[in-house]
């Protein structure tokens, strides 16, 4: 998972971001349903307290509907609408190319 600082909970998406569930306790209920509605990177994830970074990619098998975390000029962790080809890849940061 990602740092404390760089992150936000699956449920604070859920409720001020994307405005599925109208108060804290909806939230749980969406994240713990039998179903696993919730996938992020895609693995089932039933708690609301699980941290979302930078390039995470969160889908709502139900709703068919898939978002990448990105950052917002103010700083702000945004969830930004991609289509199921784009949400089946994560993308990473290169850190060595090396030949051989």
């Amino acid at each position: 998972p990602h740092k404390l600082r760089e992150c936000i909970p699956v449920g604070v998406l859920l409720r001020n971001r994307l405005k599925y569930a109208l108060n804290n306790q909806e939230a749980i209920k969406i994240c713990k349903d039998k179903q696993g509605l919730v996938k992020v990177d895609n693995r089932i994830r039933r708690t609301h307290k699980f941290p979302l970074g930078f390039q995470d990619v969160v889908s709502f098998d139900k709703t068919g509907e898939f978002f990448r975390i990105l950052i917002d000029v103010k700083g702000r962790f945004q969830p930004h609408r991609i289509d199921e080809k784009e949400g089946s890849f994560k993308l990473l940061k290169v850190k060595r190319k090396s030949i051989g």
